[in-house]
């Protein structure tokens, strides 16, 4: 796949776009929390979080009808030169008032999600069909790895040297990704001009409504959404609570925080890694419940007595767990709504992901001046405790998917031998007793069986599908 011109050169832009994200971000920090009077206290840090999370979101589900009626090469190229002069714009504005900081933020924000979507719809055009999976793979593990890059490298030089030089180093990276985006050949938008766009954008709105509703009918879904909409909220208490000790407690300026961001890559890293295994324990409904308490745990062990290693070691597990819950929850929303659904499913968690974290961020901005650091810290690790009670609680009404092997291909009339629950396989021990009922207008062929490790459960088929009530 990567030997192909055109991928490596829309990857190479992609890489080179997130890693001056990155660059972009350690500036920003520099200049709107490390370097103002009121990032002493985490408002400060809390409105930086809204004004460089939620653009992207919001503008996420409105962005398709413009890509279809321009050169996408076109959007690429356009997207990365606004990007760069907005990025440039910021070293005047340096000196100048907050507001001005803010909306070059929102501005460049923004433009950066026409490019992230143009490049997720280019990809598909570049590659076979089979290799979706890896394109995808590629694309999001890299792009992490050069964002997380960028900002671990942007924080020493905005600490050693000044913030200007990370701006003017994320400007000029800006400026070589469109430069590689120009060299591909890519077709030109199905569409010509703005012509109905305006329609459109009101039909992608009905339609972020029917994905709510397609979620809420859906209860793997709605579980896989609410877990890591939970998880980003802790994330957002716990990288809250670390930047306030950051601040307060170690004097640590912007290369502290690249290191913290660091961190929570590597943890994402080792939660990507160790997910496959986990949900093949637990289930992916299981994945959730077992990140928050280890979480949980961790924070509330080590976060009364808070050192720099104890902090960075609360975040990493962090990382961790919102990698692992993320990944189990994609798979449930993807198993759990039918295709032609999904993107309506999907553009609703998008904006809730970023949400969420900037809502979650507000309230230890409210409570720290009444329970203290240590106290929000402590808070912070009941609280995933409790989710992960909550989560546990639910998940035993969430049906499994399933997936039964018979002993000639899974036929109707067949007897089932073996049998995958949430990516769980156990195998069939015993069938206990076999019967035929209707439910409904649909006659279903049921089985009570014994798995090899004790656990009773009972499966229906109507001859295309199986299912089980929820354990």
């Amino acid at each position: 796949m990567l030997a192909r011109g055109p991928v490596r050169r829309l990857l190479g832009a992609q890489f080179l776009s997130q890693a001056a994200d990155g660059l972009y971000q350690i500036a920003l920090a520099s200049i709107l929390i490390f370097n103002v009077a009121a990032a002493e206290t985490p408002a400060q840090v809390t409105k930086v979080l809204a004004v460089t999370l939620l653009p992207f979101s919001l503008i996420g589900p409105f962005t398709g009808p413009f890509i279809d009626r321009f050169s996408r090469r076109s959007i690429l190229v356009g997207a990365s030169a606004i990007r760069a002069l907005t990025t440039a714009a910021l070293v005047p504005a340096i000196g100048g008032p907050e507001w001005l900081l803010l909306a070059l933020a929102v501005a460049n924000i923004s433009v950066n999600r026409f490019f992230h979507a143009t490049k997720a719809a280019v990809l598909p055009t570049l590659v076979r069909s089979d290799r979706y999976l890896t394109a995808n793979a590629v694309s999001t593990t890299g792009g992490m790895v050069f964002g997380l890059l960028g900002a671990v490298i942007g924080g020493p030089i905005a600490q050693n040297v000044s913030a200007t030089a990370v701006v003017v180093a994320a400007s000029v990276v800006m400026g070589v990704a469109g430069a590689m985006a120009a060299t591909l050949a890519l077709p030109p938008g199905e569409r010509r001009g703005l012509a109905g766009v305006v329609r459109e954008i009101r039909d992608n709105l009905r339609d972020v409504g029917n994905g709510l509703r397609t979620l809420r009918a859906s209860r793997r879904a709605t579980y896989g959404v609410a877990a890591v909409w939970t998880m980003r909220a802790l994330l957002g208490f716990v990288l809250i609570a670390a930047l306030v000790l950051l601040r307060t407690r170690f004097q640590a300026r912007v290369a502290g925080f690249s290191v913290i961001l660091g961190m929570v890559g590597v943890g994402g890293f080792l939660g990507a890694v160790t997910v496959g295994g986990l949900a093949r324990r637990t289930g992916y409904t299981g994945v959730a419940p077992v990140a928050f308490v280890v979480a949980g745990l961790v924070a509330l062990l080590l976060g009364p007595a808070p050192t720099w290693p104890v902090v960075l070691g609360v975040v990493l597990v962090a990382g961790a767990a919102m990698a692992a819950t993320k990944i189990a929850s994609d798979t449930l929303v993807q198993s759990g709504i039918e295709d032609h659904f999904r993107g309506r499913a999907f553009s609703v968690y998008d904006i809730g992901y970023n949400g969420m974290f900037v809502i979650a961020a507000l309230i230890p901005t409210l409570i720290l001046p009444a329970v203290g650091e240590v106290g929000m810290i402590v808070i912070t690790a009941a609280l995933a405790v409790a989710a992960a009670g909550w989560l546990s609680w639910w998940r035993r009404r969430v049906p499994p998917s399933v997936d039964v092997a018979a002993y000639a291909g899974g036929r109707a009339d067949e007897a089932p031998r073996e049998i995958t629950l949430d990516g769980v396989r156990h195998v069939i021990e015993d069938i206990e007793r076999s019967w035929t009922e209707e439910r409904g207008s649909v006659r279903l062929r049921c089985f009570r069986i014994r798995t090899s490790s004790g656990r009773r459960i009972e499966i229906s088929t109507d001859g295309t599908s199986w299912t089980t009530p929820p354990s």
